[in-house]
């Protein structure tokens, strides 16, 4: 779904139009939290051991963080979940909440909701071609008409819809088959290939939506225009957002307000410099310095609490430079050999 996936601007936080935000409520109870950028498919050793590192300095402290994932995408969810069951990586005693259950309270029930394409098989009577965990059908002129992705488990995960051979509509299902998000495509020029002879039409989002565990929408997003709109859980529009990285630097800060929980973060994520943007995290911050230390990022640090560092740069100038804590975490080295 390309629209969970489009690059963020992380030059400055997105402009946000306020209104009345009732049906949201956070939790105040002292969490600590971890960010994590999206989890790929197939996790490398390095980042396996990068996470390892930094969950190793938790289990020597005795704390237990919340884990937030780092996109709007329902697989960084899964995926995590997946990696938390099957590699055991993190400290039996940690909260799972992330970013989902917080903000659409996804997981909390275990009832089932009737879907738009449940409804749709049940008079949808084409040919079927089979594809490796996806079910193709055809429509008379063979052309593809619906295209249906399974998990392992055979549980549905996503389900295209075509018009005419091109893709109209994408919906994202959970691991109890309800509706997570919903995508509206069209034919548009293409204006970087665009031609005077022949205009260079490609599929565009035009329309988004993620639904809670109700079917109410929670985020309404009309990517063309930079419109994402944060509803509340009656399903009405509260906040407007110009891109989805200010969605998560708004919960954030909501969520940290009059807490003393600390926030965990890579510094190099494009996240974390949109966070420092922010006056009312500062104290929050905890930088995690786990690549090349970054000229251009350490200088926009402002009185962190703490730093924590991979041992192979704290010797390093800029890092013996700083004014606050500054902690040494396990290379990944030190996992792998």
């Amino acid at each position: 779904m390309s629209f969970f996936n489009i690059k963020k601007q992380a030059a400055e936080p997105g402009q946000r139009q306020e209104s009345d935000l009732a049906g949201f409520s956070f939790d105040d109870v002292k969490t600590d939290y971890l960010y994590l950028d999206m989890l790929p498919t197939e996790m490398p050793d390095e980042m396996w051991a990068r996470i390892r590192s930094v969950m190793n300095l938790f289990k020597k402290e005795a704390l237990s963080p919340s884990v937030i994932t780092g996109d709007l995408e329902l697989d960084a969810t899964s995926r995590f979940m997946s990696y938390r069951d099957k590699k055991k990586l993190f400290l039996p005693q940690t909260s799972y909440h992330n970013f989902y259950d917080d903000l659409h309270h996804r997981g909390a029930a275990n009832r089932t909701q009737a879907t738009f394409g449940t409804h749709l098989l049940e008079q949808f009577k084409v040919k079927p071609a089979a594809g490796s965990r996806t079910d193709r059908y055809l429509d008379d002129e063979g052309r593809i008409a619906l295209k249906i992705a399974h998990d392992d488990r055979k549980r549905v995960t996503m389900m295209s819809y075509f018009h005419a051979g091109q893709l109209t509509r994408e919906d994202s299902y959970d691991e109890d088959q309800r509706l997570f998000a919903s995508e509206l495509y069209a034919q548009l020029p293409d204006f970087q290939q665009i031609s005077l002879l022949e205009p260079v039409l490609t599929n565009t989002t035009i329309q988004a939506t993620i639904f809670n565990i109700g079917g109410v929408p929670i985020i309404n997003a009309l990517p063309l225009i930079k419109q994402y709109w944060l509803n509340n859980q009656a399903g009405e529009p509260v906040h407007m957002f110009t891109d989805m990285n200010a969605i998560l630097v708004w919960w954030l800060t909501q969520n940290f307000l009059h807490t003393d929980r600390k926030l965990y973060i890579d510094a190099s994520s494009e996240l974390f410099v949109q966070l420092v943007n922010e006056p009312a995290m500062h104290d929050h911050l905890i930088p995690i310095i786990n690549d090349e230390p970054d000229q251009l990022i350490l200088p926009q640090l402002l009185k962190p609490l703490r730093y924590l560092v991979n041992e192979q740069f704290i010797e390093r100038p800029e890092v013996l430079a700083l004014p606050e804590d500054v902690q040494k975490i396990d290379s990944w080295h030190h996992f792998m050999s």
